[in-house]
This record gives structure tokens, sequence and C-alpha cells, in this order.
């Protein structure tokens, strides 16, 4: 056992210390640890947080103790893991007595993760500092798993997805945009796709993304590629990608591979062709403009369903009698138009009349015969069934007005996602770059406020894709609620506390009224119910600037009711459906470009009616907004008091921010 600490400082301890009460004082408000070793390796001077942290005992540890003791302690109260604890001393005292700088991280028995910085002194002594950085540690770690989260989103995307820096070069890149263009991300960095691409192609990219950086506005756009897969076609989206200045910083490109698409519709357009001039697959027609007689070839006449020469006889020198009622105005027309214009052929497509009473597209295509006043006296042509070609393209259509509006959802969803994503984790890094430079100076108090602005970035970042992922859980119906005891005052103050610099930041007052606290206990998911007002307390912050937001909750009827107001921008009566549906946003000229994902209200009002509740809107344009959810009364717990909705109820005011 070490021996207890001697009352009396040493000679260097007398030269270091010109006044030891104002230094010592001084020292016990640091938040690190500090220790000085003199000549003999003896501690001539501690403060409060070094006896803190080490956890030492003052009967035990304090000035005058030698080092050799301290290391004897901490190796017998097993602080150095298991082994001879004289072994232990020995190698750490020949360590010390080498008098090198020294910096190394400790982790206690207690979880507690402690950095230690030495340096020597000019009379053969040392001084130490010990810092707390267990938050830190535990915030690079959560930092790795929600970056790897990221990569793993990215990387599962069917998407091709890429983004470039002002100068081109590539920042980042997905799994399948490696695979489409067999590359390795890592070997992209700081290249541009000249250095990938062929220069007409990469001349075509780096012109795409100069027109993003100079307008700030997405584009949609079809492009040529040469794809690993054999694909030649893609059809891309590009969006600017902002700073925390709002300054576009980067293009990013969602890309989808439509090769097959485009060589279908290069087929059916070729087989359209040689359909339409197979003159066996077509019937044969002829009109002697100045006779007034009209001939079908029997082919036709097959095609119609009638014998040979039934067809010719029913229509006479027209075919008005079977054309469809729709078609007339249409066929006339274009029959003026090709006699108004000469050297152009005759094209027409119509309907008529089977003889079994359906109708069925027709295309005729033919030349005119004109005599030398330019007056036509004759046509012929070509007319086929095109029945089923019609079909299919209104069918293809369908299909691609259905397609495009998926995509667009998507690329909105994806754009926002990524603004939302990137900034965050842009001030996720920045401020480990802080830390780890330690920009702030040495061993500052600051990094405890660099640790916070990591942990509530990398939150942002992990509840955006959480949002996603709730989302989907509930549209398949896998998300598990878990009741519990729910205290609302507690609840709300407690998101009111966390939103508080939030609102700062935008100079909103948030308030918590007072007869909160009156509310009584429900029977929810405390999870779910802080993750609504989370995002409804973030809404009316984000759409107040400068405003006030005022939470409050009362009794109505039996069931609790729960408020969320604010003097912000307010929705239109027609919007308000709208917003409530997934990855909408109505917006404006007060609104941030890319804030957002949508989702907020979506998630909060789906997570209520799944506890049995419901979420509604009231608002006015310029006036403001109120998001009202009630939970029903077999959610209160029995015995609580309540209290009715009333706006003279007193407040209980966070502070104006």
């Amino acid at each position: 056992m070490v021996k207890p600490p001697k009352k009396a400082q040493s000679d260097s301890s007398s030269r270091l210390l010109a006044d030891p009460a104002i230094l010592t004082n001084a020292l016990d408000h640091l938040d690190q640890g500090v220790s000085v070793l003199d000549g003999d390796l003896r501690l001539v001077l501690i403060n409060r947080r070094f006896m803190e942290l080490l956890d030492f005992p003052s009967d035990v540890i304090g000035v005058g103790t030698l080092l050799e003791d301290v290391f004897r302690f901490n190796a017998e109260r097993g602080e150095y893991g298991e082994g001879n604890v004289e072994s232990q001393v020995r190698e750490r005292m020949e360590l010390a007595r080498k008098r090198e700088p020294h910096r190394f991280e400790r982790v206690r028995p207690d979880g507690i993760v402690i950095e230690i910085v030495g340096n020597p002194l000019p009379d053969g002594g040392f001084v130490t500092t010990y810092t707390d950085i267990t938050e830190k540690k535990r915030s690079e770690e959560q930092l790795r798993e929600r970056t790897e989260l990221l990569r793993n989103v990215l990387d599962h995307s069917p998407a091709i997805i890429a983004v470039r820096d002002r100068e081109g070069r590539f920042q980042l890149v997905n799994r399948a945009y490696e695979e489409m263009f067999d590359v390795k991300g890592v070997d992209l960095k700081g290249k541009t796709v000249r250095d990938l691409m062929p220069d007409d192609f990469a001349d075509d990219l780096s012109s795409y993304d100069r027109q993003v950086l100079e307008t700030g506005e997405p584009m949609i756009h079809e492009h040529a590629a040469a794809l690993k897969n054999g694909g030649d076609m893609l059809f891309s989206v590009r969006f600017p990608i902002r700073d925390a200045a709002g300054n576009v910083s980067a293009v990013g490109s969602i890309a989808t591979d439509i090769s097959e698409i485009k060589w279908a519709e290069k087929a059916l357009k070729e087989s359209e062709t040689r359909y339409q001039y197979a003159v066996h697959q077509a019937g044969i027609w002829d009109w002697n403009v100045v006779e007034g007689e009209l001939y079908f070839s029997p082919r036709f006449e097959e095609m119609l369903g009638y014998e040979e020469s039934e067809f010719s006889a029913l229509t006479g020198d027209s075919v008005i009698r079977v054309l469809h009622p729709d078609d007339v105005d249409h066929y006339f027309d274009e029959l003026r138009q090709h006699f108004r214009t000469p050297g152009t052929g005759y094209d027409s497509e119509f309907r008529l009349r089977n003889k079994n009473g359906s109708y069925r597209w027709y295309h005729a295509r033919g030349q005119s015969f004109r005599d030398e006043k330019g007056t036509v006296v004759r046509m012929s042509g070509l007319i086929t069934d095109i029945t089923e070609r019609r079909k299919a393209e209104q069918e293809l259509v369908l299909a691609k007005e259905r397609a495009e509006y998926a995509n667009r959802t998507k690329t909105e969803f994806l754009a926002h996602m990524s603004h939302e994503l990137r900034t965050p984790l842009n001030s996720v890094i920045g401020f480990s770059q802080l830390m780890t430079g330690e920009v702030a100076g040495e061993l500052s108090a600051s990094y405890r406020e660099y640790a916070a602005l990591i942990e509530n970035a990398g939150d942002h970042l992990l509840n955006v894709i959480s949002d996603v992922l709730d989302v989907s859980k509930i549209e398949f119906g896998n998300l598990e609620l878990v009741d519990e005891d729910v205290v609302v005052a507690d609840l709300v103050k407690g998101v009111a506390a966390l939103l508080n610099d939030m609102a700062a930041q935008r100079g909103v007052s948030l308030t918590v009224n007072r007869g909160i606290r009156d509310i009584p206990v429900l029977r929810a998911d405390p999870l779910r119910c802080r993750q609504i007002i989370i995002n409804l307390v973030s809404n009316a912050i984000k759409f107040s600037p400068r405003g006030d937001v005022v939470i409050d909750a009362w009794f109505d009827g039996g069931w609790t009711a729960l408020s969320v107001t604010d003097t912000g921008v307010g929705i239109a009566p027609s919007d308000i459906e709208r917003v409530l549906e997934p990855f909408s946003q109505i917006r404006g000229s007060h609104q941030q470009a890319g804030e957002g994902t949508g989702l907020g209200l979506h998630l909060s009002k789906r997570l209520t009616e799944l506890q049995g509740g419901s979420l509604e809107i009231e608002s006015e344009l310029g006036k403001g907004t109120t998001v009202i959810i009630r939970f029903p009364p077999e959610r209160t717990v029995p015995g609580a008091e309540t209290r009715k909705r009333s706006g003279t109820d007193g407040t209980e005011d966070s502070g104006r921010r």
C-alpha cells in the first residue's frame, strides 16, 4: 500500500509557486486534471479535477506523494489490468525517468477514457494534463457507424449516384456507379470525368454540371453513355448541393440505365415501318378524284371483315359512312391540307367501322397525282390496320407517365435526402477536424462544444434515415409499438430543451404552456410520442423565422389533445392534405431550398394513428399554423385530473430566443 501524502512541499515546489493559494484556486476551476512533478518525480502541484478524474482518495494521494507510489496505488487497485504489481510499477517508472514528452489514452475500469499529455520541465520535473474524452470517443464511434449507414444506403440503391465539386473532381460515387463504369471509388478521389471518360462524353457531362452550377437549378435529361453492361443511354437528374451558407458547392447526379427501353422503342419503330410497307399485309386503295371512283383491294375489305366488293358497294365514293364520328373533321382537314400542299405525301390515321360494328384504327399512306395546273386528279396508296400498335402506344404512354412520376418522386426524395445528409455530415467532418487539429487551442474547453455539435449533426443524419425507414415499416405493417406510462409534461419539456438551440438560431420564441403539467399520464409508446413532438416543433421553428412557437395540451371530451402553434408562413387550405403525404412539400420564396425530406408531418400522422389517435392541421397563409394531435380516452391512465383548453392559462416561457 502507498504511504499517506507528506504535509510539507519540497524546495522545488516553493520555487515553482510564487503564490500557491492563487495558483491552486485557479487550477481547481479547470475542466482538465493537472499535476506537476519535481525533479525527484514527486507531486508538487495537483488540482481538484486531477483527483476526481483518477478517483484518488485524498488521504492516500496528494502533494508530496512520489510518482512511484501513485503507480503502485493504481496497480494494486487494478487500473493497469492483471499482472504483477511491481512489474507494472517498474515499467512505468522506467518510462518516466526518460523525461520524454508523451501523449496517450487510458481507459479506466469504469469505462472513462482519459487523454494524458505530459511534458518535461527544465528542472527535470513534469507537467501533465488529464482530459476526459469519453464523449469524444463515443461521438467518433457514432459518426463512424452513421457514415457506414449512409454508405450502405447509397450502395444498395440501383441508381447510379455521383457527387463532383465545382472543379469537377469526384467526391463520392456509389457501388452502382463503380459497376456501370468499371471503376473504383477510391481511385476517383481528386479526379475529373476527363480522367475517366472519352473526351466527347466528358465534354457533355462537364457542360451539364456547369449549367447546374450556374443556374442553381436541377435538370433532367437523357444522354449517351458507354456502360459496362453494354447499355448506351442514361436518364439523369442533376441537382445542386449547397453548403451551410447556401452557395452551390457541388453537383450531384442520379442516373438510371434506360438502354433497354430505347432499344425496345427502336425495335418497335422498325417493326412498324416494315409492317406498314409490307404490301402483302396491307390493303391497297385508289381514288379517281375527277370521276369520284374509290377502289379498295380485296385484302383491305378482308381486313374490315367484308366479302369481296361488299365494302366498295357500301361506301361508294367516300368512306364517310364507316368513319368514326370523332375522326370526320380530322380526316377531311388532313385531306384538304394535302390538296393545298403539292409535293407532299398523304399520311393519315383514323378509325373505321368493321362489318361486326366495332371500330379499328387504320393508317392510310399514299401519293397524289396532279395535272398541269397542280390540281389533284388521283390518289393511291396503302392502308394498314394499326389497332394493336395504337393500343401499344397508349399503354407505352401511360407506362411512361407512371414511370416519370415515380422517377420524379424518387429524384426529389434523393435530392432532398442528399442535402439533409450532407449538410450535417459537413458539420460533423468540420468540427471533428477542429477537434483533432486543436484549432481552438490545445486541450481547450471548446472540445465539449465541438463534441456536442458532432452529436447534433450526427443525430440529424440518423433521424433523416430513420424517418425513411419508419415510413417503410409503417407501410409494410412492421412497426411495433411499446406502450409505457408517459408523463406528457416531462416529455414536452425535454423536447423544448432539446430544440432550444435550434429556436435560438432562428430567433424563435419557444414557449411551453404552464397548464401542460396538469395533463395526466398516458399509456403510449414514449419513443414514438417524442418523435411526433420533435417533428411538429422543429417544423414550426423552421417555418416561423423570428416568430413564436407555443406547445399546449388540454382535455377534449375525454381525449388528450396536444398542439403546436406557430406564427409562421402558414399553409393554404388546398395544400393541407398534400403536406400530409410522404415526400410532399409546399415551397415558396420563404422556404430554403432543399430543407427537409417532406416526411415529418406524414410520419407524425401515421404514428399518432397507430396509437388510436388523430392529427389535424389548422392554418392560414401568412398567419401561422396549429397542428393538433389527440389520443383516445383509453390511452389515459385512470385517476388523473383533467383540464379544459383555455386561452387565459399562464405560460412557462423557456426564453425569448
